[in-house]
């Protein structure tokens, strides 16, 4: 996690900081074959937080020499933080590690009510890289919030 600067000082100075020990960890994880991701996340959901856009994270993935370093690109982030998922995606595909899903504004499964049309996304996503490790983070208790997965079709 990158953290939430409270200060200009502070904002500098995570910059510098943040960028040392995300390329080191991405030289070491790549010594165990491990990619190491990092993941923007929006200001609505965590306020003044340090890494809140994709420009910082390919700054920051075009300095690792390991080439070793990759986005989490999370789609309740990324709708929040610039919309246009599947341009997005496209725009950054080189550089995703991983893909997580959810949907926008609560945080619910795909086939929540929401502003995103996971039909759609998947769709995007298999048109870009079929091969995409795909995740899910939402708020859900029950096998049934799995549904979504073999409707939208998607498998474990």
């Amino acid at each position: 996690m990158a953290g939430i600067p409270k200060t200009a000082d502070d904002v500098a100075n995570a910059s510098e900081v943040y960028s040392e020990n995300v390329l080191f960890a991405a030289e070491k994880f790549k010594e165990h074959d491990l990619i190491c991701l990092i993941e923007p996340i929006n200001e609505y959901t965590i306020p003044g937080y340090y890494l809140n856009n994709y420009e910082e994270a390919v700054r920051l993935i075009e300095k690792d020499q390991s080439k070793n370093l990759k986005i989490q690109y999370d789609t309740f982030h990324a709708q929040q933080i610039n919309g246009q998922i599947g341009a997005t995606m496209r725009k950054l595909k080189e550089h995703i590690g991983y893909i997580q899903v959810a949907q926008v504004p609560a945080r619910g499964a795909c086939d929540n009510r929401g502003e995103l049309d996971y039909n759609f996304v998947f769709d995007e996503i298999r048109a870009i890289d079929s091969n995409w490790i795909i995740g899910a983070e939402y708020v859900g208790n029950s096998n049934e919030s799995f549904n979504w997965v073999e409707n939208m079709g998607c498998s474990f």
